[in-house]
């Protein structure tokens, strides 16, 4: 054979055993041919042996094609049983995932109610919080009022002389209106004369003087605007704390031209030349809409 052949384990067929006739006709033509006819017979026997041997061989096209088809079913096999565990593992994973979910989305919609009902709870807790504030603002506003017009006929003398005693304050502040301002106040005019802390402990000490009528109080102040007025004490209104914050945040706002006080009420003249009452709660960007600073 011109090609080699791979080594295969075959089944060997049992060699054929020469009948007692062939073997008579062999050993009669033995005697008649002699060697070169015996020679004949035996090249034919290995022939024959040798066809049956390549009958029973398999080819090795013949054994790829069975390899081939071997490693393709169980590669087909091993696929399938692949996929299938895939499957259910994916169905199981699935599975799980979705109760997830479900369980999630009953979480949501817990969450959204508990949601909507803390927006109910912030939105009453915001309107009553708007409703108190706006009393509150009103109770302080009507307070701050009362205190001011309780103080209506009361002013404040910067510059009393420190030495003087007390019991004598109210005899010294006569004198000197009735001296250096030509005003006559009688002891019965005045309730009340006294001194009151200061901040500045360096200071000469204000004292609080209290007219029995408010129109006592408004001749004495405009009497001190005089030009022929000689009065060397200081008067001031007797504004409540609030008050003096804002007519110093209106003095801070460029929009303001001038403030004042006048009868328990602040007032203020802007750039436009309006003149406008101000409370204590007024937000001045709102009441100052179309008023514009002075530009530098």
């Amino acid at each position: 054979m011109s090609k080699e052949t791979p080594a295969i384990k075959t089944k060997e067929s049992p060699v054929p055993q020469p009948d007692k006739k062939r073997s008579r006709i062999t050993t009669s033509s033995t005697d008649s041919e002699g060697p070169s006819a015996e020679n004949g017979v035996f090249q034919d026997e290995i022939s024959e042996k040798l066809e049956t041997i390549m009958t029973n061989m398999v080819k090795t096209e013949d054994l790829k094609e069975i390899v081939t088809d071997i490693v393709n079913g169980i590669f087909q096999n091993l696929k399938e049983t692949i996929s299938e565990d895939i499957h259910n593992e994916v169905q199981k994973k699935t599975s799980e995932i979705r109760r997830k979910i479900d369980r999630l989305n009953l979480e949501k919609e817990r969450l959204k109610e508990m949601v909507v009902q803390q927006r109910k709870e912030i939105q009453t807790s915001n309107a009553k919080q708007a409703t108190s504030s706006r009393l509150a603002h009103q109770a302080m506003s009507m307070a701050n009022y009362n205190e001011q017009y309780s103080r209506k006929s009361t002013i404040k003398v910067m510059n009393m002389d420190d030495s003087i005693p007390d019991q004598d304050l109210e005899k010294a502040f006569c004198e000197k209106l009735r001296q250096e301002a030509k005003i006559e106040i009688k002891p019965c005019e005045i309730l009340a004369c006294h001194r009151i802390p200061s901040k500045n402990s360096r200071k000469t000490k204000p004292v609080l003087v209290k007219f029995a009528r408010n129109d006592i109080k408004h001749h004495v102040m405009r009497t001190r605007k005089d030009k022929n007025c000689r009065l060397t004490l200081t008067l001031r209104e007797d504004v409540t704390k609030l008050n003096i914050e804002l007519i110093q945040k209106l003095y801070q706002d460029a929009r303001i031209e001038s403030v004042w006080y006048f009868n328990s009420r602040v007032y203020g003249k802007t750039l436009n030349g309006d003149r406008k009452m101000f409370d204590i709660y007024d937000n001045l960007d709102d009441k100052l809409t179309k008023v514009k600073p002075k530009s530098k």
